[in-house]
């Protein structure tokens, strides 16, 4: 069991640094890329949101609508942080973790 595990330290560090350097290449571009998306989409309906109030200023549903835009902007946060909560949990260091997962198994299996 110990030469077992001896043996694929080796194998689990260079996976280790594959998946760290991929994961690294990844991570900079998706911080720009979805900065620059949610700052597009954020600004876009903001404006729209404003330009929709400021259309209903003169009509008897100025408030219906502020409240309506308001409404709009607590249902997007809500669902937002329902879809990152329950997002893909598989991440950096997946392909480490389910080759540590396998080989425990091995191990049980070869202990019984």
């Amino acid at each position: 069991m110990a030469h077992f595990s001896a043996s694929r330290l080796s194998d689990y560090a260079s996976l280790a640094a594959v998946e760290f350097d991929l994961a690294r290449k990844h991570l900079v571009r998706d911080v720009i890329l979805y900065s620059l998306l949610g700052l597009s989409v954020m600004f876009g309906l903001a404006f729209v949101c404003m330009a929709v109030i400021v259309s209903a200023a003169r009509t008897p549903y100025l408030i219906e609508t502020a409240w309506g835009v308001a409404a709009f902007w607590a249902l997007a946060f809500i669902g937002s942080f329902v879809v990152v909560r329950l997002r893909n949990g598989s991440g950096t260091f997946s392909v480490l973790t389910d080759e540590l997962q396998r080989d425990i198994q091995t191990i049980r299996e070869s202990l019984q």
